[in-house]
């Protein structure tokens, strides 16, 4: 598994770019989406839960037709609750990923303006949790 940040996922606008992918989840959208889905090896897969970037796609049809990949959207708002709970179950049982701790912690109120800044800067890694009894 790799976690890219969005600054490297860029590419020339060519309609079809280097594999390097057999599986995509994308959670931006956009051109970052848009990139994925040029990037993904023959029989590949790319799921969609995101749209952060942008809702629109700027992609031609060849990865679809010349390489056989699928988009998938992942519709989670409708998901009844038995699905949702049997899938957290596996994601937090076999499914778990490792070593991702470093992915999101707790910082304090006197903390959030540094994390603001490497936000503003693209060099915030991860999610931060502010504890606001801190």
């Amino acid at each position: 598994m790799e976690i890219i940040d969005r600054l490297s996922a860029s590419a020339p606008a060519k309609p079809l770019l280097p594999q390097r992918w057999a599986g995509v989840i994308d959670t931006v959208g956009g051109d970052t989406l848009s990139i994925t889905l040029r990037t993904t090896r023959r029989h590949g897969a790319v799921a969609c839960c995101g749209n952060v970037a942008s809702p629109n796609l700027d992609v031609t049809v060849y990865p679809f037709i010349l390489r056989g990949i699928a988009l998938i959207g992942i519709d989670s708002a409708t998901t009844e609750m038995d699905t949702r709970n049997a899938i957290w179950h596996h994601l937090a049982e076999e499914w778990k990923f490792t070593g991702l701790a470093f992915l999101a912690s707790t910082i304090g109120l006197e903390d959030l303006d540094h994390h603001i800044e490497k936000i503003l800067n693209s060099r915030q890694i991860g999610r931060r949790v502010v504890d606001l009894n801190d």
